[in-house]
């Protein structure tokens, strides 16, 4: 459906709006594992290396969990594409059927009389 939000059917989509929702997710979980590939690995600090070490650490473990969040986000926007895609080209197949069934001669063809 590519009609404006609520003008017809209550929601709407274009195809390249979700595949640019999918592309700035999964460029965003590529950010995030750069940063967590180059983070540094030891820490000196003076006294406080411990502390600044942990908090690093799990400063990675958080951005590998938000790329991975990220990633799985896109992933399902992904699927979601082709599922519209299938509803929609089912529905309008339907409605082809539909239109073709109220034609007299398809009518006779199917045995139907009205």
């Amino acid at each position: 459906m590519t009609m404006p939000y609520g003008g017809g059917g209550g929601y709407s989509y274009t195809p390249e709006g979700l595949n640019s929702i999918v592309g700035q997710l999964r460029h965003g979980a590529k950010a995030l594992d750069g940063v967590a590939a180059r983070a540094v690995q030891g820490v000196d600090a003076g006294t406080s290396s411990d502390v600044v070490g942990t908090v690093l650490a799990d400063l990675i473990k958080m951005a590998t969990a938000s790329a991975g969040a990220l990633s799985g986000s896109a992933e399902k926007v992904h699927a979601a594409n082709g599922a519209y895609d299938d509803i929609e080209n089912s529905q309008t197949g339907q409605i082809k059927r539909a239109g073709q069934s109220e034609d007299p001669d398809t009518r006779r063809e199917m045995h139907v009389h009205g």
